[in-house]
C-alpha cells in the first residue's frame, strides 16, 4: 500500500506540475497532512484517507456548496482536511493567487456577500474580498468531524482579523 500511495503522489505532482490557482501539488501535500492530523483523533483506515486527499473528487467546497453528499468516516476526514487548507493565513494566499488567476479585481466596497451558493457554485466570487465571506467565512461551519471543528476556529478567527485589518485601510481608518 506504501508503494501505491508513493505512485499516486508522484503521478499527482506530475499532473499538476504546472497548476497556479491554488490547487497545486502543494495544497494536496498540506490537505495529506491536514488528514494526519485528523486521523489521529478521529480513526478510519490511513490508507483510505490518503488515496481520497491525492485524488479529492467531488470533496470540495463548491460540489458540496448546494448539495451535502453521505461520505464515509474517510470521506469526512478527507474532505475536512481540504477545508482546513480553505480557511486560515493559507486560505488567504491562495484567495489572492485563485482570484488573481481569473482576473477578478481584488475589492469592490459593497461586493462583500455578493453571490447566492447557486452563483458561487456556477462562477465563483466577484472578488476577492467577496470569496472570504462567499466561502472562507463559510469553511469553518461545514466541518464534519470535532477535531476539524476545533482546528478551524483559531483559522477562521485569524481570517476574521484579516478582513477587519483590510477594511480598516482600506476606508482609511489606518
Amino acid at each position: 500500500m506504501e508503494e501505491l500511495l508513493e505512485r499516486t503522489k508522484n503521478l499527482i505532482r506530475e499532473h499538476c506540475e504546472n497548476e497556479t490557482t491554488g490547487h497545486d501539488f502543494w495544497h494536496i501535500w498540506r490537505v495529506c497532512q491536514n488528514a494526519n492530523k485528523i486521523y489521529e483523533k478521529e480513526k478510519g483506515n490511513p490508507f483510505i484517507i490518503q488515496m481520497i486527499c491525492l485524488l479529492c473528487v467531488n470533496l470540495g467546497y463548491a460540489s458540496n456548496v448546494v448539495e451535502k453528499k453521505e461520505l464515509s468516516q474517510e470521506g469526512k476526514i478527507a474532505q475536512d482536511a481540504d477545508r482546513l487548507d480553505a480557511v486560515g493565513a493559507i486560505a488567504i494566499a491562495r484567495t489572492f493567487v485563485y482570484t488573481g488567476k481569473q482576473e477578478r479585481p481584488m475589492y469592490l466596497p459593497g461586493e462583500e456577500q455578493a453571490v447566492s451558493a447557486e452563483e458561487y457554485q456556477k462562477s465563483g466570487s466577484k472578488t476577492s474580498i467577496g470569496h472570504f465571506y462567499d466561502k472562507v467565512l463559510k469553511v469553518k461551519d461545514k466541518m464534519n468531524t470535532q477535531t476539524a471543528k476545533e482546528l478551524a476556529k483559531e483559522r477562521h478567527q485569524f481570517v476574521e482579523a484579516y478582513l477587519d485589518e483590510f477594511l480598516a485601510e482600506w476606508n482609511g481608518r489606518k
